[in-house]
């Protein structure tokens, strides 16, 4: 793990009866970041910037045993955000963590449709990036003053 306790990786050991992750979010301050994986690098130029969130490149994402995250920036004036060794943040730092939530997707992975399966619903995400794209003009703005 990072120095900053907003930045991170995990790995997923897989068990023959055990689901397979596609989405993943991580929640520090009072906000998350959303992240999966695609197969090819066609995908990858399709699936960034605003299409990240649309269903079609979430409709792309693969079963995945590793992934990176990270947690949103605090652009607070008050640097609330903490470093693993509880020190304060100075803003525009990452939050500390404060859970990771894995989602299996609408195929569970293992052959078939699993209606218990838990996929972010398409207008969290769609919030998720006018979050994510609001919290860059501001930090741009911010800079320039």
């Amino acid at each position: 793990m990072s120095l900053l306790a907003g930045v991170g990786n995990w790995t997923y050991t897989r068990g023959e009866d055990d689901p397979g992750i596609r989405f993943w979010v991580a929640q520090g301050g009072t906000g998350f970041n959303l992240f999966y994986h695609v197969a090819d690098a066609e995908d990858v130029a399709a699936c960034s910037g605003v299409a990240a969130f649309s269903s079609a490149c979430l409709n792309k994402a693969v079963t995945t045993s590793t992934g990176e995250w990270f947690t949103p920036l605090d652009t607070s004036n008050l640097g609330s955000g903490l470093f693993s060794n509880g020190e304060q943040a100075e803003p525009g730092h990452p939050f500390a963590l404060s859970h990771l939530t894995f989602y299996q997707g609408e195929d569970d992975d293992r052959g078939g449709e699993n209606p218990n399966a838990k996929v972010p619903e398409p207008a969290t995400i769609l919030g998720l990036g006018a979050v994510a794209l609001a919290s860059r003009f501001l930090r741009r703005k911010s800079d320039d003053v």
